[in-house]
């Protein structure tokens, strides 16, 4: 059979490649069909019956009472900072610390407005003098010391393209894990293919 899914660009590029290659291992006959979309085109396509499956950032959904859902990963967001930066000297630097130096904000995944969301509920704004849809020139930025981010523990590498080095330091400060999940139809008419995709999901992962 056939199960059709759609991802948006974070889940697409940092979670979900491995795990349909661990499902076709179990699964070889099933074909998946996939498609990439912003988090608002997968939640109207799943539900206008278009794909089975969706794979967002389940934290930027609105109205999650239109859906089933389940939580896959709960991913901490840290401060990224290259190592002989100030705030790398801070084991838990708040964001008022992080506040007094350039920001380096990511747009990709409405990155910015979640980022903006808690900064304002801690009462401050980051000092931002870039931003950018690419995680990897983010990353390059950082390691080379042209500003900090605070971004989740998914998308983290301790390196840029360069090669220049990126550490994270916990923050101080109540600030929001980002929770990525599936979304499927309420009372969906799956497939056996489209239900043995979910169920490996929830199983491997299910919060």
């Amino acid at each position: 059979g056939t199960v059709r899914i759609a991802a948006s660009y974070t889940l697409l590029g940092y979670f979900l490649p491995e795990q349909m290659a661990r499902f076709r291992a179990s699964y070889p006959d099933v074909e998946i069909h996939l498609q990439d979309m912003n988090r608002r085109d997968v939640e109207d396509a799943v539900l206008a019956g278009e794909v089975d499956i969706g794979i967002v950032i389940l934290s930027n959904v609105q109205q999650q009472s239109r859906f089933e859902h389940a939580v896959l990963v709960r991913s901490r967001r840290q401060l990224w900072v290259a190592p002989n930066h100030p705030l790398a000297q801070i084991r838990s630097p708040s964001l008022k610390d992080i506040a007094e130096f350039p920001y380096l904000l990511l747009t990709t995944d409405e990155g910015e407005h979640s980022a903006l969301d808690y900064w304002k509920k801690n009462r401050l704004h980051p000092n931002i003098v870039m931003r950018t849809g690419s995680i990897e020139a983010l990353r390059g930025l950082v390691g080379h010391g042209f500003g900090v981010t605070v971004l989740s523990d998914m998308v983290f590498r301790p390196w840029s393209l360069e090669g220049k080095r990126i550490e994270a330091r916990p923050v101080f400060d109540m600030v929001p894990h980002m929770d990525a999940g599936m979304l499927w139809k309420r009372q969906p008419t799956f497939s056996e293919a489209a239900q043995a995709f979910q169920q490996f999901l929830i199983q491997s992962f299910g919060i």
